[in-house]
């Protein structure tokens, strides 16, 4: 999957269907990113293998804050980790 390709899901989902009220300041190609971003999160919350929750977190990540910061993470980044680097 790729950011675009589910951006257009996104483009073809909310178009015909009302976005969550929590959304509701997103473009339907926002939305799209950000149900994938969820669903990633969700996964990681069941009982995984080690194999299996590694590679969610590194999806997620790579989903979240991009290739660089994502790909080498074992373990789920948040954004508060990158907001005390730069204050």
């Amino acid at each position: 999957m790729t950011f675009w390709y589910m951006s257009q899901v996104g483009q073809a989902v909310y178009t015909k269907t009302r976005l969550p009220d929590t959304w509701a300041h997103m473009a339907p190609e926002e939305a799209g990113y950000n149900a994938i971003k969820e669903a990633l999160y969700y996964m990681m919350l069941r009982p995984l293998s080690k194999r299996h929750d590694r590679l969610a977190a590194r999806l997620y990540n790579v989903y979240s804050f991009g290739y660089p910061l994502g790909a080498d993470s074992r373990e789920m980044l948040w954004p508060e980790e990158f907001r005390e680097e730069a204050g």
